[in-house]
């Protein structure tokens, strides 16, 4: 967001816009947004709501510039504005005087004038200024605006209950890591290797919090709509990060997301996640009988939905006991030392209760799935633990 100083007077620019129906609940909407600014216009039996997730250095309640402007002129119009410092800013205003998706935006000339060119494609505009400057501006703006007002901080209880599950999850875990053993020496003389426990390429992938910790930031910053293309899914898979964009009312493509687009309407976008390594250090490993016992205590305890099952030894262990599987016959040589890893998944997990298990050694999570983005959001998962 950008301060536009005009008369004056201090206004913003540079929201991203959506047009709602009357009926819907304004409310409800601003409960997907847990950082920035919003702004809300009434215009005609319909919302139009703007919204930027921008930090902004010494906020003062100002108004929108995009909504003091857009009744300047009747719509459909647009026009770009040079407000100085190399910088511009590009309105459209469309039916019933709202501003579209993309409609607000600053930035330098060649921004402005792609943009320019993208909603020029649209057609069917009244009214169009392609060389405005302040005194210009000055010009359109009115006397009706809407207010930029911060998003309110709610109290989150599930931060607050993440944060005793965190307590108790680095309790178990200080308490499961093996702690180093002092070098031995053989009777005549020779030192001996401290024995360690290595799980077969555990120490090559990153931790559970890595992986936990990467893609929750991603959901936790991930904006409610990118020029009304609104995320609905995501998944977090190794070093990648997969997030679905679904096209709503006023949206086109010549305005979307970058990624892979299917059918007009759904746009996938492939992001690199960026995971710390392991630490290196071995973590001692649970009997199965011990693993099954704290897996199921954590899934009883905090009503947890979960399938515990894995091939050990030629088994398929589930909730309900073991049962005899053959193993194939192109089936690899065991690793001395291990009989094998339980596989563990979660079914519309709360995001805050997987920490608990981070706890275990050798846990780690293959993948998370999160659908019903932004408010219904159900969140599967895919994980192992190795065991001795």
């Amino acid at each position: 967001m950008e301060t536009v100083e005009l008369n004056g007077k201090t206004y913003y620019a540079g929201l991203s816009w959506q047009t709602l129906s009357a009926a819907e609940k304004i409310k409800d909407r601003l409960k997907e947004f847990s950082v920035g600014y919003y702004t809300v216009r009434n215009i005609g039996g319909i919302i139009n709501l703007g919204y930027s997730d921008e930090a902004v250095q010494n906020y003062k309640k100002s108004y929108s510039l995009a909504s003091i402007v857009a009744d300047g002129k009747k719509e459909p119009w647009m026009g770009i504005f040079y407000l100085g410092n190399g910088i511009y800013w590009h309105i459209a205003v469309r039916d019933n005087q709202a501003i579209i998706p993309g409609g607000d935006q600053t930035g330098t000339k060649d921004e402005i004038d792609r943009l320019f060119a993208e909603h020029l494609a649209i057609g069917d505009w009244d009214d169009i200024i392609n060389d405005g400057g302040i005194k210009d501006l000055i010009k359109l703006l009115g006397d009706k605006g809407s207010y930029i007002l911060p998003v309110k901080s709610r109290i989150n209880y599930l931060i607050i209950f993440a944060s005793v599950l965190f307590s108790i999850a680095c309790v178990l875990y200080f308490y499961n890591t093996e702690k180093p053993a002092k070098p031995k020496i053989s009777v005549n003389g020779a030192s001996a290797a401290n024995k360690r426990i290595v799980v077969p390429e555990y120490k090559l992938i990153p931790p559970p919090a890595s992986l936990f910790n990467a893609c929750r930031n991603k959901l936790l910053n991930l904006s409610a709509s990118y020029y009304g293309w609104k995320p609905v899914k995501m998944e977090c898979r190794g070093s990648r990060f997969d997030i679905t964009y679904k096209r709503q009312f006023f949206a086109t493509a010549l305005i979307a997301p970058e990624g892979t687009m299917k059918s007009g309407d759904m746009i996938t976008r492939n992001i690199k996640l960026v995971l710390k390594k392991h630490s290196g250090r071995y973590r001692k490993l649970l009997s199965y009988k011990k693993l099954i016992k704290v897996l199921y205590g954590y899934i009883q305890e905090f009503n947890i939905r979960a399938v515990i099952g894995g091939e050990i030894n030629g088994m398929i262990y589930e909730p309900r006991g073991p049962r005899p599987v053959p193993p194939p016959a192109s089936a690899p040589s065991a690793v001395p030392g291990f009989d094998g890893h339980v596989s563990i998944r979660f079914s519309n997990i709360n995001l805050y209760e997987l920490p608990l298990f981070f706890t275990i050694p050798s846990f780690r999570i293959i993948s998370m799935n999160i659908s019903g983005l932004p408010l219904k959001q159900i969140i599967n998962v895919n994980a192992e633990v190795w065991h001795d």
